[in-house]
């Protein structure tokens, strides 16, 4: 009689459990809100690269010049452009020449010590106030 009751009694409990759970059949409410706007996401890849950079020396000074890049998407928009120099090893540097970013397609490097230096530039874009940086060039080396 005691098993009949111990069964009975965890069969009631899950079904009340369930009955509970289930908001007695009326429509489930939300407690969140979420955008309904589709969210695009932006591969690094699906950025525009600088293409045809070219460096000068010019006395002790590095000029290096670029072509324009173009926006993408109407929803992506360029804000500018980062010079990095390779480190001695063939490495890009972590952080870039440049301490703004470069509106013009032209970078002076005037702290050149050695004559073989390297370098790249990669374009910066903005999408919904983010920022996303683009693919870094081909390496090009002053002659």
């Amino acid at each position: 009689m005691t098993l009949f009751l111990v069964n009975f009694l965890t069969i009631l409990s899950l079904f009340f459990s369930l009955f509970f759970l289930t908001n007695c059949g009326r429509k489930n409410r939300s407690l969140f809100s979420f955008p309904t706007e589709k969210v695009e996401k932006i591969n690094t890849l699906d950025l525009p690269s600088v293409r045809c950079l070219h460096v000068e020396r010019v006395a002790i000074t590095n000029i290096i010049s670029w072509q324009p890049v173009t926006s993408p998407k109407d929803t992506v928009t360029l804000v500018g452009y980062e010079v990095y120099r390779l480190n001695q090893q063939g490495f890009i540097a972590r952080s870039p020449l440049n301490d703004v970013f470069l509106t013009v397609c032209e970078f002076v490097d005037q702290h050149t010590v050695n004559d073989h230096l390297a370098y790249v530039v990669r374009a910066v874009f903005k999408k919904n106030d983010s920022l996303k940086r683009g693919p870094v060039s081909q390496v090009v080396a002053a002659q």
